[in-house]
């Protein structure tokens, strides 16, 4: 336009200078008019319009160049993060496959399951100076457990200490035990004093009643059902090497078989019960001093408070609840009929039993033989993860959490719920589920000695403290959580009434969800969950299948994060877009998962978008 105009002011100025005289242009040698000419028979106008254009083009060109800066770009990222990721998948992928032929194969062909490594290095890292107090308790555990200098040195001391202090084995002594003087309740109160497990007869539990207030549930015991493969072999060979090993005589075979005959019967009458109850459920509410007409000769309420070692307290009018009243009648039928050695020989196994894979490497070897174990290293990170599982996450979210997390999950949880709304003013609130904050049940615990055996014992003496510190208080006034299990592990839930996603802690301050990595990471991993389960708790609200995909509107929350924030940077060595980023990151977590995997991927390759990306 402007030079159309430059031609219409030029046109109107000879019009009005028809007899201008030609000579006065100053002509090169081969006629060409020089730009000094041209500029001085430029009038006024013209120049300014000339002036306008040039800064027009400058200005054109400066926006092409942000343009491409800003959103065109797709230059390599090199941060740590990109790196690290870039590796991960480097690791994994098929790059001879096509990933429009099979993505399963493309992202997950070489995939081997692994743990996470970072939690991994926070277990088995020396201990610091900074480290927490619970953090200290787990690397200790870990370190005494797979220091085999140590456990060989002791060479199994610390567990005849430990059988002296809680009256001997009769089947080490023979003659020298002393029969007459055993009673199993009151053996119960005396070992869990030195921190051994007493749950041979009657495990313990919560029971919520109406008013929300814990109360101790009696049920029957845990009775594992492996060493029943075993049958005599196991016992011969292990109970035979451990009695010669700690100076006994000769096994006396009418005792072991009077002993596995015991465990037969104790098997059978607790899983009889159990698979009744999983069925019917007999729940009753007792007082102890009904409890303890069961067992006259001892009174309940101080084999109880015995237990609880004052961190509750229980009366004859405490109300109690039994899981299974026959089971209680079957279980005294049986010790009437069973010699007290018999029940002390049971008894003190099963705490030998716990310690074996923790003994030394002769005894080791042995129990190996009948149980299916990993290495020292491997039981004893299994071993650690389980114990402290809660703690474990809570120490890693406290070490690598952000203040930048949460705007940003905030942010990216909003642009998924647009997506699925198609409105820009869709919101959702987020609630970030956990422990983060509070004091985990094993908070308090140090150690004091390196001997295995007096460590793992410790930490029980102090788990089951606070198991009965919860009992008689509101169930939500108390952590309940046996650090003998795996705790439950939250989950991801969309609350479609109040418009509110909830996700787990440790999801949140993992690695499928930070701050300082590229988003389509972000989006592709944790924008899925959280897709999937905006979908799923539409569906159930509506009674009726939707046809959007949680992968489709994370990756529209994506691009709406692009449209905000401008284009991101490609990982190093891939030579893939981020948009393609997206679609591989979004199906790693699934590569060893057989849960639906099928699905997962299918989600994918369905995807319109998924096909432009890759251009299938």
């Amino acid at each position: 336009m402007l030079l159309a105009m430059i031609q219409k002011t030029r046109l109107h100025s000879f019009q009005i200078n028809p007899h201008q005289n030609r000579q006065d242009m100053t002509e090169r040698g081969d006629g060409e008019k020089t730009a000094q000419d041209c500029w001085t028979l430029m009038t006024r106008a013209e120049k300014v319009l000339l002036f306008l254009l040039v800064l027009a083009l400058v200005g054109l060109v400066a926006l092409s160049a942000f343009v491409i800066a800003h959103f065109l770009n797709e230059n390599h990222c090199d941060t740590s993060e990109c790196i690290e990721a870039s590796y991960k998948l480097l690791k994994i992928i098929d790059f001879d496959t096509n990933p429009c032929d099979d993505f399963h194969q493309f992202v997950c062909g070489h995939c081997i399951p692994t743990q996470e490594e970072r939690k991994n290095d926070l277990i088995a890292a020396d201990l610091h100076e900074d480290d927490s107090a619970v953090l200290t308790t787990v690397k200790q555990f870990h370190q005494a457990c797979t220091n085999e200098t140590t456990i060989n040195g002791d060479n199994e001391n610390t567990l005849f200490t430990l059988l002296s202090q809680i009256g001997g084995w009769p089947l080490l002594m023979g003659d020298e035990w002393d029969e007459e003087n055993f009673n199993w309740q009151i053996f119960m109160v005396q070992v869990r004093r030195l921190g051994v497990r007493s749950d041979w007869l009657l495990s313990f539990d919560y029971y919520e009643d109406e008013n929300g207030t814990n109360l101790l549930l009696i049920n029957p015991p845990n009775v594992r059902p492996n060493a029943f493969r075993f049958k005599s072999a196991y016992y011969q060979e292990v109970i035979g090497q451990l009695i010669s090993k700690l100076g006994g005589s000769n096994l006396v075979q009418g005792h072991l078989q009077q002993m596995m005959l015991f465990e037969d019967n104790l098997h059978r009458i607790s899983e009889k019960v159990r698979k009744n109850l999983e069925t019917e459920g007999d729940f009753t509410k007792v007082s102890v001093a009904k409890m303890n007409e069961l067992w006259p000769t001892n009174v309940l309420y101080e084999v109880l408070n015995g237990l609880a070692r004052g961190y509750s307290v229980f009366t004859n009018s405490t109300t109690i609840v039994v899981a299974s009243e026959n089971y209680l009648y079957e279980l005294h039928k049986l010790l009437k009929v069973v010699p007290k050695r018999t029940q002390a020989n049971y008894f003190v196994w099963k705490t030998i039993e716990a310690y074996l894979p923790f003994s030394s490497d002769e005894i080791r070897e042995t129990y190996v033989k009948y149980v299916e174990l990993g290495s020292r290293e491997e039981h004893c990170h299994a071993e650690t993860v389980r114990r402290f599982y809660s703690v474990i996450e809570d120490e890693y979210v406290r070490k690598y959490k952000s203040d930048n997390t949460f705007p940003l999950l905030k942010e990216t949880i909003n642009l998924i719920y647009q997506s699925y709304n198609e409105s820009e003013e869709a919101a959702a609130d987020v609630v970030i589920e956990g422990p983060e904050g509070k004091q985990s049940g094993v908070t308090n615990i140090e150690f004091k000695s390196d001997k295995i055996i007096k460590m793992i014992n410790e930490i029980q003496f102090h788990v089951e403290n606070e198991f009965y510190s919860c009992l008689h208080k509101k169930s939500d006034a108390c952590v309940k959580e046996s650090y003998y299990e795996d705790s439950k592990k939250l989950e991801t839930y969309f609350d479609s009434s109040d418009n509110t996603i909830h996700l787990p802690y440790n999801l949140v301050y993992s690695d499928s969800f930070m701050w300082d990595q590229p988003n389509y990471i972000n989006f592709a991993k944790i924008g899925r969950t959280m897709g999937d389960k905006i979908i799923e708790a539409e569906e159930e609200r509506l009674n009726s299948s939707i046809s959007k995909q949680g992968i489709d509107i994370a990756y529209q929350g994506y691009k709406k994060w692009l449209q905000i924030n401008g284009m991101e940077r490609k990982l190093p060595v891939l030579n893939y877009t981020i948009k393609q980023l997206f679609w591989i990151h979004s199906s790693t977590m699934y590569c060893s998962s057989e849960e639906d995997m099928k699905n997962k991927f299918e989600e994918v390759t369905h995807s319109h978008y998924f096909k432009e990306d890759f251009q299938c």
